[in-house]
């Protein structure tokens, strides 16, 4: 089962089960080969910078934040101005050049960067 549909199911019972504040995160599709299979190919249409996120150093406190902005507004949750809304969380911005490139010194793989 994929990721969009685990999340699905994930919501769907957070629904039925009454929950008021359900979180999800997701990482973007890298490939079978991303670390250590061989390689890393990196494909954009052109090479300018993008948001990314250092997930183990701060996806932990966005979404302590986010939660905490709830917890605080003194407000029903259904009528809170996050409720209901996607919050993109980035602490990175640079270009899959940059990424190809910081991949291949932190790994030694080979790493190819395309802009099509």
């Amino acid at each position: 089962m994929g990721e969009y549909d685990q999340g699905v199911l994930q919501a769907d019972a957070a629904k039925e089960s009454n929950v008021q504040l359900f979180l999800f995160s997701t990482l973007p599709y890298v490939g079978p080969e991303y670390m250590g299979l061989g390689g890393v190919e990196l494909y954009d249409e052109k090479e300018k910078p993008v948001v990314f996120l250092w997930v183990e150093h701060d996806l932990g406190p966005s979404t302590l934040a986010i939660a905490e902005a709830f917890r605080t507004s003194g407000k029903p949750l259904s009528e809170h101005y996050l409720n209901h809304t996607i919050q993109p969380v980035g602490s990175w911005r640079g270009t899959w050049g940059e990424v190809s490139r910081e991949i291949e010194r932190q790994t030694r793989l080979e790493t190819r960067h395309t802009v099509m």
